[in-house]
């Protein structure tokens, strides 16, 4: 995410789980309007129903992974890895 940017969304009604792992900088996430700093090997995980916002207010790009679990998804086995 570059230098003074800014990410927004309204929430999802579909009930979504985030979560964020910061891989470098320091990710500002706002949940509700309130400010969560999130720094370089930190994580954070939320219900993404509710307004809120990436924002890199630092003046280097950060790097960071996103995750979003949709909970409505029926099961699938899940592969095991080869012996």
């Amino acid at each position: 995410m570059e230098a003074s940017t800014v990410l927004r969304t309204g929430g999802l009604e579909i009930r979504p789980s985030e979560f964020v792992a910061l891989v470098d900088g320091e990710l500002t996430l706002e949940l509700d309007g309130v400010p969560h700093l999130v720094g370089a090997g930190d994580a954070i995980a939320f219900v993404a129903d509710r307004p809120h916002a990436y924002r890199n207010l630092g003046d280097k790009p950060l790097r960071y992974s996103l995750s979003v679990i949709h909970r409505d998804q029926p099961s699938r086995p899940v592969p095991m890895p080869p012996r």
